[in-house]
């Protein structure tokens, strides 16, 4: 790599672009995911907060994007997909045969899906998120229903609100134009069942593997970490692992430094990943990096309302964050068909 390939890779993960804030989406999604956490913990109990959080989160997330039509329509299919994930990962989760399957599934959809457009991709992104995270959390089966149920719950709140507020959002110019790091279909002419879905599909399924054979602590943020940086292109993987790893390493420090400060309550911890939820939200389409340090506290604090301890587990979490992410560039270096094509277009 030239010495200009390697300052425009730096360049690219971590040179900000605060004029790509939409204040109209930050403030209606931030309210959704506030309503579904709140909602969840006055009406259930942390799980049920926890399930309403994601669904929340993911659903604002597919809806960032497009007309109004495009937006609708990626919240319902955000809703229904995460929640359907949700249930599948359930159930899954208490065999590793059946949720590697899962997660392996999940990921060709997810890599078939972001062919097409940035939204499609965003939803099946969101969908393989709920599946990596809910699958290996350890949902009893009796709540297994009630989680999917209140993923769901969480997306039709989004839903409504992005009704309710599409008369001001459309009165708001927003530039809706994509930093190379936000572009979720970075290979168009990828075929439908290409290389690119194949192999999104064996490395978040080897990284589950690792993660449950080898007992890794906090290993499922292999697989998350895996999902999220494989891209297309080697270029834009390596750059989104660059800026995905310090996002994740400066997040999990100031996740764990709130946590000293804050009650070890379920009702504290959801305030936080509220407050992480609304600054990622905010810095959606600012930088990779910056809107990995948000989610990396929103996830944090998320499953620490279910007593999982994220908050204390910094250096795991970075050393699965790291194995992740050179999984992914190990992946893409054995098999990189279909770069040339990428890299030509960009």
């Amino acid at each position: 790599m030239s010495l200009a390939a390697g300052r425009s890779i730096l360049d690219a993960a971590f040179r900000p672009n605060f004029a790509a804030v939409d204040w109209a989406f930050a403030v209606r999604a931030s309210c959704g995911v506030a309503a579904a956490i709140v909602l969840g913990l006055h009406f259930g109990a942390p799980l049920d907060a926890l399930a309403a959080g994601m669904g929340a989160v993911g659903t604002a997330a597919s809806s960032a994007a497009g007309t109004y039509r495009v937006r609708v329509l990626a919240t319902l299919a955000a809703a229904f997909g995460m929640s359907s994930a949700a249930f599948i990962a359930g159930w899954a989760g208490h065999w590793t045969a059946a949720i590697v399957l899962a997660v392996a599934g999940s990921a060709y959809v997810y890599g078939v899906l972001s062919r097409f457009s940035e939204v499609a991709g965003a939803v099946g992104l969101q969908a393989l998120l709920a599946t990596i995270i809910l699958g290996n959390i350890g949902i009893p089966s009796a709540g297994i229903g009630g989680v999917a149920r209140s993923v769901l719950g969480g997306g039709a709140i989004q839903l409504m609100l992005l009704v309710l507020a599409w008369p001001i959002e459309r009165r708001v110019t927003v530039s809706l134009r994509l930093t190379t790091l936000c572009q979720g279909n970075d290979d168009a002419a990828v075929p439908l069942f290409g290389a690119h879905a194949l192999r999104t599909a064996l490395t978040v399924a080897l990284a589950i593997s690792i993660f449950r054979v080898g007992h890794i602590e906090r290993g499922f943020w292999i697989a998350l970490t895996a999902a999220i940086v494989l891209r297309p292109s080697y270029s834009a993987t390596f750059t989104i692992g660059i800026a995905q790893l310090a996002g994740t390493i400066v997040g999990g420090v100031l996740a764990w430094l709130i946590a000293i400060l804050i009650p070890a309550v379920p009702s504290a911890h959801a305030i936080a990943a509220i407050a992480f939820a609304a600054l990622g939200f905010v810095l959606f389409r600012v930088g990779r990096a910056y809107y990995a340090i948000a989610v990396t506290g929103f996830v944090v604090f998320l499953l620490s309302m279910v007593g999982l301890s994220e908050a204390t587990a910094v250096v795991a979490r970075i050393e699965a964050t790291l194995i992740g992410a050179a999984l992914a560039l190990i992946i893409f270096a054995l098999w990189p068909r279909g770069q040339k094509k990428s890299e030509a277009r960009s």
